[in-house]
């Protein structure tokens, strides 16, 4: 006997929504700016800063000169990752409201050229006439990160990674409203105001320390048998990346002494531990760079996507100022939010299908009960 046609009510189901495969991967050269940009935070800012009374003038004067090569590298590959991954989210489907839209492009618009001619030009020249020109592109990469997290927060996605994303998002807005009003004297010189500017300084600093955990329970492979080789390499990579910089860490310690504090605020930019306890900042630079390093050799694009983001948020430190370091973060906070959309919308789909394949199941268990039972006209 037939199977009955399906109701009213599952034929008109929502179809599965199909994820953006526009922003399942890494935009072209994102990766790669992740790996300079990490390279050029540990390498300038950590062991050229830590050997500078130890090496005679022309070693550290190679050394810098060495350095050069990571920094200019993710300057170009972070511009043209950048520029292409704001590109793909706005002619990606579904990106929200027009208005939304609009922000994206125009604060791109503003942030873009700014920085690449900031990378470009010499930093005397920008302190004499670009000044405030860099000023107005640091405020537009703040608000571009805010909305580019905003986004990846409001919409369906992993835990992980919509907190990561929620997190950038307060962290970035709390910095920019911090970083504006301790500019006016009626606000930053009064004592209620200056409380609550440091207040918000310190959630900011807090949001940011966390970001890594937060995506390390989405992003970082599980490690056993049911996993697979690549899997277990993964995760084995990243433990040893950490372990590699907590060495270098207590390395530092010991040999820089009262200076080691120095050292760490110019790699993260960090205060709210710096006095207290700097060793803290070390710790979570070799967690965040082992969850990193563990996502971008995973076997997923979209969680290599997931861990260059990560990467690149760490490098760009907390409240970044400097143009390459700014723009690093906000390619970091783009590749995130780009990998929580792409995983929620797979997650849906998944559901979706599962929904389907329960429902088919079901009739065709009705269709053979159907067909087993006696035909009425057979009875009489």
């Amino acid at each position: 006997m037939a199977a009955p046609a399906q109701s009213a009510e599952s034929a008109k189901r929502p179809a599965a929504e199909v994820p953006s495969q526009i922003l399942a991967a890494s935009p072209i050269l994102g990766v790669l700016a992740a790996l300079a940009a990490i390279v050029d935070l540990l390498f300038n800012h950590g062991i050229v800063r830590s050997l500078t009374d130890v090496l005679d003038h022309p070693t550290h004067l190679t050394l810098s000169n060495l350095g050069g090569f990571p920094r200019n590298l993710a300057a170009v590959a972070g511009f043209v990752a950048l520029a292409v991954a704001l590109t793909q989210f706005l002619s990606a489907p579904r990106k929200g409201r027009i208005t939304r839209g609009m922000g994206l492009a125009g604060f791109g618009g503003i942030f873009l050229p700014i920085v690449a001619v900031a990378t470009i030009l010499p930093p005397e020249f920008l302190a004499r006439r670009w000044v405030y020109l860099i000023r107005f592109a640091v405020g537009a990469g703040y608000v571009l990160t805010i909305l580019i997290s905003t986004a990846g927060a409001r919409r369906p996605g992993p835990l992980g990674l919509r907190l990561a994303t929620a997190l950038l998002a307060m962290g970035s807005l709390l910095s920019f409203t911090a970083m504006v009003f301790i500019r006016v004297p009626a606000i930053a010189h009064t004592g209620f105001g200056a409380s609550t500017l440091v207040l918000m300084q310190r959630l900011a600093e807090a949001a940011w320390l966390s970001i890594p955990l937060a995506a390390a329970s989405t992003i970082v492979p599980r490690p056993g048998r049911a996993g697979g080789t690549r899997t277990n390499v993964a995760f084995a990579i990243g433990v040893a990346s950490s372990l590699m910089i907590l060495a270098a860490g207590l390395w530092a310690r010991s040999f820089l002494g009262a200076a080691f504090s120095t050292v760490v605020y110019g790699v993260t930019d960090g205060e709210l531990f710096i006095e207290s306890a700097p060793s803290l900042y070390v710790v979570v630079l070799a967690v965040g760079v082992g969850i990193a390093f563990s996502a971008i050799a995973a076997r997923d694009a979209t969680v290599v996507q997931a861990g260059a983001g990560v990467l690149l948020v760490l490098a760009g430190g907390f409240t970044p100022a400097a143009p390459l370091r700014l723009l690093t973060f906000v390619l970091g906070a783009c590749l995130l939010t780009r990998a929580s959309i792409c995983l929620g919308e797979r997650g849906i789909l998944a559901r979706h299908a599962a929904e389907h394949e329960k429902e088919r199941a079901s009739f065709a268990e009705l269709d053979r009960s159907l067909s087993d039972a006696p035909d009425p006209a057979e009875r009489t």
